[in-house]
């Protein structure tokens, strides 16, 4: 409630980027139930990470190759499954 009044505010000259602004988390939930239910007949391969040790504003290089590494060896461990996947 209090982020729709922020928006109401902030983008009062600015509708369309407010109404895009609310609507953005029932979107974003859509689409999340699209790639589940995609991944469950399938259709697609979904890849998400074990862990997520960074967020956006992570600007440490050491956290970030950390990250980095972790996902390469995440990759690396789901190779077979993807290959699976890819030969159906």
């Amino acid at each position: 409630m209090r982020k729709r009044l922020a928006y109401r505010v902030a983008y009062a000259r600015y509708p369309k980027v407010r109404d895009a602004l609310a609507a953005r988390p029932a979107a974003y939930n859509r689409l999340l139930d699209e790639l589940d239910e995609l991944a469950e007949t399938k259709v697609a391969y979904v890849f998400c990470p074990d862990t997520m040790p960074i967020d956006y504003m992570t600007a440490d290089r050491r956290r970030l190759m950390g990250a980095y590494n972790d996902g390469m060896a995440q990759c690396r461990g789901e190779l077979p499954c993807w290959r699976a996947w890819l030969k159906g």
